[in-house]
């Protein structure tokens, strides 16, 4: 994730493949006909490549925390990236979007990508010893909001998923 704004968007993601074309490139989506391209980065030194999101301030369906403050924002070979604790709740809040959609291809995305990165960033949270709901940000409604997601997504896959979260300070 790196921070803008909805008008800067897609202007940063030309920006950063121009000026950094061997980190960043511009892929077509799988879904047909979209007007979008994803924003990718190389990872470096590997074969392997992650999506990039930027999330605009202000957009109301993104949740982002009043409390969230600039110097939350961790800089990553110079660029502005959310803290893992945030792409935790954000992710889990993604999942739950697709989980509750009609649509198979969100359920699916659901159960599968999402489920393994949220199992993937609990991972690394505990790796580096970091507990999601000590973050001074995060306040009470967005504790909230992350505890019940996060109860929510144990329910819905059972113990394994239980005892990552358990490990890093989930009571569920």
């Amino acid at each position: 994730m790196i921070f803008g704004t909805s008008r800067q968007s897609s202007s940063l993601q030309t920006a950063l493949c121009r000026e950094f074309p061997d980190r960043f490139f511009l892929q077509k989506p799988a879904t047909a006909n979209a007007a979008f391209r994803l924003l990718k980065y190389r990872v470096p030194e590997t074969d392997a490549s992650i999506k990039i999101d930027i999330l605009a301030q202000g957009d109301p369906t993104v949740e982002i925390t009043h409390r969230l403050r600039v110097g939350h924002i961790v800089k990553r070979e110079g660029f502005p990236v959310a803290p893992l604790k945030f792409l935790l709740y954000h992710k889990l809040l993604g999942w739950e979007r697709r989980s509750e959609s009609s649509l198979p291809h969100n359920q699916t995305k659901a159960n599968t990508q999402d489920r393994n990165d949220i199992i993937d960033i609990c991972n690394e949270l505990y790796r580096r010893r970091y507990y999601p709901l000590r973050a001074s940000y995060i306040g009470n409604a967005y504790k909230t909001n992350l505890e019940r997601r996060a109860q929510s997504f144990v329910e819905t896959y059972g113990d394994r998923e239980r005892r990552v979260f358990r490990r890093i300070g989930f009571s569920v």
